[in-house]
């Protein structure tokens, strides 16, 4: 279905995960779109890491379907519930099937609780135990409303036609991916814990505004989230709310507290860039690169949408 990756694939050109995220997309596409497909995808999972790939692929899954991506949530989110699946040595998976919205508000919550938990002196259990215990104790009913997360939010970018209702092009979800029009015009119109970012309807640029101050102000940290996605070092997939805002060019050096001279960076990899040789570079036409120590160069992964 996929002859050019799957022969890339077996020369060692594509990696395993990669080769596998292809098969199971092209499998429920029509088959009048899988060289449409085909040709999206190719370069991207010759370089892209695993995680960062699928997130590509089910956006350029959404470019070429040929069937109205509202119509196609509509249909899926009749199959949403709830299921317990039995593991060994007396543990169990306990999945939910849900609008890809509704998931991410769950797990922000999550989130944020288990991080409060986290903070205690005393606690000892990792943010995984963490997450997984607040999980367990919501559902079950342990936990009350005192232990609530007010103002729980995702980012959601709608491209301006589509929240007027002039065109169906897929919104982002933040940390997810693509999302129907009709979706995102309701968490736009609805939920006002939902940060509204419109994007250019053609070119999809938000216009930079420059700052006069080290800080970074709050538009301008939302709309780095939301354009870089994750950590902006090849092939790191760490999301965006666990990352660092680094100056490209140091301030101390002149540089500008401005979108243009901003980018993510995990903990690890904003180390890298000040405590070793690594290097890292960022202009408008060519967009981040990254040189090694050693001389090598490379660009950071492009963004899913």
């Amino acid at each position: 279905r996929a002859p050019r990756v799957w022969y890339a694939f077996r020369e060692g050109e594509v990696s395993i995960p990669n080769a596998a995220a292809v098969a199971e997309i092209v499998a429920v596409l029509p088959s009048q779109t899988w060289a449409a497909f085909e040709d999206a995808v190719l370069a991207a999972a010759l370089r892209l890491a695993p995680a960062r790939f699928r997130t590509f692929a089910r956006t350029a899954r959404e470019r070429v379907h040929g069937e109205p991506p509202t119509e196609r949530h509509r249909r899926r989110a009749d199959e949403r519930r709830v299921w317990v699946e039995p593991d060994i040595d007396g543990m169990s998976w306990l999945h939910a099937y849900l609008s890809a919205d509704s998931a991410a508000r769950a797990m922000t919550h999550l989130d944020r609780v288990a991080a409060s938990l986290a903070a205690a002196p005393d606690e000892t259990r990792t943010l995984a135990h963490l997450r997984a215990d607040v999980a367990r104790d919501l559902l079950a009913g342990v936990l009350g409303s005192g232990q609530a997360s007010v103002g729980v939010s995702v980012s959601v970018t709608v491209p301006v036609l589509s929240l007027l209702g002039h065109s169906d092009e897929t919104a982002t979800l933040d940390g997810y991916g693509p999302i129907d029009a009709e979706t995102a015009r309701r968490l736009a119109a609805h939920a006002p814990s939902f940060h509204r970012l419109l994007t250019h309807p053609v070119s999809g640029a938000i216009l930079d505004v420059d700052r006069t101050s080290y800080r970074v102000p709050a538009d301008i940290k939302r709309w780095v989230n939301v354009r870089d996605q994750t950590c902006t070092f090849a092939g790191c997939g760490r999301l965006a709310k666990n990352c660092d805002i680094d100056h490209t060019i140091a301030w101390a050096d002149g540089g500008t507290t401005a979108a243009s001279n901003l980018a993510l960076l995990c903990r690890h990899h904003h180390r890298l860039k000040h405590e070793t040789q690594w290097t890292m570079t960022q202009d408008a036409a060519t967009g981040i690169t990254w040189k090694s120590p050693t001389g090598a160069v490379s660009t950071a992964d492009p963004p899913p949408f």
